[in-house]
């Protein structure tokens, strides 16, 4: 089966990826995967004494998608502070 056609809906989108990018991804399994996402603008600046901006902390999204379920039960997923390296990984073991 082709999970890929409508992952998300209009309602999904504005809830859980308007204002960020994705900067990663990960294949879990035929119909589940996740999404590293990092926010656009931040809003969140630091200044040095002068009011010049030194450092900005945009927020992070880690989307986990199970594309077989239903809509309202498919995403689940946490967000957390900004890392300057970021990676989204699958491992094997245990098996599924």
């Amino acid at each position: 089966m082709d999970y890929t056609a409508n992952i998300f809906d209009k309602l999904s989108t504005e809830k859980l990826i308007k204002g960020y990018y994705i900067d990663d991804c990960a294949i879990f399994r035929e119909a589940g995967f996740g999404f590293l996402l990092i926010e656009e603008d931040p809003g969140t600046y630091y200044t040095d004494d002068h009011g010049d901006i030194i450092e900005f902390t945009p927020n992070m999204r880690c989307v986990i998608i199970a594309a077989d379920k239903p809509i309202n039960s498919r995403f689940n997923g946490y967000q957390f502070d900004y890392y300057s390296i970021n990676y989204l990984a699958r491992g094997t073991a245990p098996s599924e």
